[in-house]
């Protein structure tokens, strides 16, 4: 076979519109023969029946109410990064437990037995019995990110009323008095006092338990938003406050609660909003159980794939979107690895273009907050991190919270394992931490940190960011020094770093700075060449343009050099340990060093062509 008529029968199909198949698009490949309709893919369809209904492709977890239901705990805190599933996965739990009522999703009140017969959770003959036999409460929080406590507080209120007027028909019921339905309407009406919010959960548990004589589920979907929220606009005490009560009301020694399931991104620390809360079991990312029951496995992903004719991009889907590593192992003995179940689905709807999809899905604030005021240590593996493909060793808390969280450097590697930004490679337990072998998944998540530090950057007024770079690449070092020194000047002050802390940061946000450079340049941190490790060396892919060394000194606490001697020191080392041994044994001729002084906001720069 001729090599274009190879590559042709792997990849080239076209979309028509067939007359006489029901006005469905098909696909006819190379040959002209009309292949099987492919299912819709869900792209922000996280309503469990409306896929069944839909015929939308559906990857099957219903397995995870197995788990569920063999664990027995009395509430599950079940935390993955954002777009793994978890609203989905919740969705479907609703529709397998909850007792026949007309809701949203359901206006009809029917038997939702049907959406799982075909599916792997019907194989076992005890969980059928349990479809449809409990009374449902189901909570979403995913739409409270306000910027105010006041604005908060009225939206988780219209979350509660939200619930309530689901179950509406509770208000005819002989099983409450006229006092609870007189609290039933204040609930509704919006006239209940703080305090009566703040029970409002275990009270309908209570009165659903009563109507139906059956204990009640109650499922609570990205539990952490508004906890987010409040960090980020200063009313974190306010909402932490609010949500330790609700939960602790309803989910610590209520008689009416069969079990609970709680998802969200923070594994919390129980001392925090769970306070109390002893009958909590937590499966994280970093734990063997439910591990394949958030994002897509291997297996998955391969069919996946080949039911979309697109199994040649499986190396290409590998780099961008796999990476998650867990604990648990498969068949074969081995580590099971997740992929970006958000990713793949825009992945293959875009005809296999790639792309940083997860990057849009969300606002990265809380990141942002890190990467600005992480300390010295963690932005400086981070750095590592984003420049090679190294890992990290470092203990990772089990349980964070966010108040103090800069000054916590297990937490915050916590929150960037919890939260998607890094994976764990390898995993001990070390008393209530763990200590993990740390890294960037894959390529879509390296570009999102790109993106993030370059959004850090840019957002600097009175920065020309182009004319920054041009000055370093070109070697107009008066240029240069004038841009650069404004730059960390103006960065420093907009995002109000302490003067003697300036320096602390600069070396990440000049990574920041840099990332525009990436298609140009290999750009590298902290490696080893020559005699020494160098700061930043920028390694053109066309060897004819010049290779770039950069080294940093700050001024001594105890020695207060004059910013003109350290800046020649700085230049030395470059010289002194031969780090453009690298650059030349990768037949760079033209190389140029730079050597930086910094002093608070006080830079000088010198340079030199090697």
């Amino acid at each position: 076979m001729h090599v274009a008529d190879a590559f042709a029968t792997a990849k080239s199909y076209m979309l028509v519109f067939v007359v006489g198949y029901k006005s469905k698009w098909h696909m006819v490949n190379h040959k002209g023969i009309v292949m099987m309709p492919r299912k819709k893919l869900p792209i922000g369809v996280d309503n469990f029946k409306e896929i069944v209904d839909g015929n939308y492709y559906f990857i099957d977890k219903t397995l995870m109410i197995k788990e569920i239901i063999d664990r027995q705990s009395k509430v599950f805190l079940l935390p993955r990064p954002r777009r793994f599933g978890k609203s989905l996965n919740m969705q479907m739990l609703q529709c397998f437990f909850e007792k026949p009522v007309a809701r949203i999703y359901n206006p009809e009140g029917a038997s939702l037995s049907y959406l799982f017969q075909d599916k792997l959770v019907w194989q076992h003959e005890a969980l059928r019995e349990l479809q449809g036999k409990y009374p449902v409460i189901f909570l979403t929080f995913k739409d409270v990110k306000p910027r105010t406590w006041q604005e908060c507080y009225e939206k988780l209120i219209d979350a509660i009323i939200s619930e309530y007027s689901a179950h509406r028909y509770l208000l005819q019921s002989d099983a409450l008095r006229d006092d609870e339905k007189n609290f039933y309407q204040s609930i509704l009406t919006k006239k209940a006092s703080k305090n009566d919010v703040e029970s409002s959960l275990k009270r309908l548990s209570e009165y659903l338990q009563r109507h139906y004589k059956a204990n009640v589920i109650i499922l609570i979907d990205e539990y952490d938003a508004p906890i987010h929220a409040g960090y980020l606009n200063n009313f974190y005490n306010d909402v932490a406050d609010f949500i330790r009560n609700f939960f602790g009301a309803a989910l610590k020694g209520n008689d009416a609660l069969a079990f609970s399931v709680i998802t969200g991104i923070l594994r919390a620390a129980k001392e925090g909003i769970f306070s109390g809360l002893n009958n909590l079991a937590v499966y994280s990312i970093l734990d063997e159980p439910f591990a394949d029951q958030f994002g897509f496995t291997q297996q998955d992903v391969e069919k996946f794939l080949a039911d979309y004719e697109m199994s040649y991009q499986l190396p290409i889907v590998r780099e961008w979107y796999n990476g998650y590593t867990t604990c648990k192992r498969d068949s074969s003995g081995q580590l099971i690895a997740l992929y970006n179940p958000w990713s793949l689905l825009n992945f293959i709807d875009r005809n296999g273009k790639t792309g940083a999809y997860w990057v849009n899905t969300s606002d990265n604030g809380l990141i942002k907050k890190q990467l600005l005021h992480a300390g010295s240590a963690v932005q400086k593996e981070l750095e590592l991190l984003l420049t090679d493909r190294v890992c990290v060793e470092r203990r990772v808390s089990e349980g964070l919270i966010l108040p103090g969280i800069e000054s916590n450097e297990a937490a915050i590697w916590s929150l960037l394992i919890f939260g998607g930004y890094l994976t764990a490679t390898h995993i001990e337990v070390d008393g209530f931490y763990y200590r993990c072998s740390l890294k960037i998944p894959n390529r879509e998540i390296k570009q999102l940190y790109q993106e993030l530090l370059r959004d850090i950057v840019t957002a600097v007024p009175g920065i020309h960011f182009d004319e920054v770079l041009e000055a370093l690449v070109a070697g107009d070092v008066e240029l240069f020094q004038e841009l650069f020194t404004q730059f960390f000047v103006n960065i420093a002050s907009f995002y109000d770093i302490p003067v003697d802390e300036a320096e602390r940061s600069y070396h990440l946000f000049i990574l920041g700075m840099l990332t525009p450079l990436s298609k140009r340049y290999h750009i590298r941190s902290n490696r080893e060449s020559g005699h020494g490790r160098y700061d930043i060396m920028l390694e053109p892919y066309n060897k004819e343009l010049q290779g770039i060394i950069i080294e940093f000194k700050k001024i001594s606490l105890v020695k207060k050099e004059l910013l003109d001697v350290v800046a020649d020191h700085a230049l030395n080392q470059i010289k002194e340990k031969n780090y453009a041994a690298e650059l030349r044994a990768r037949g760079i001729k033209n190389i140029l060093a730079y050597g930086i002084a910094v002093d608070g906001k006080q830079v000088l720069l010198k340079a030199e062509f090697l």
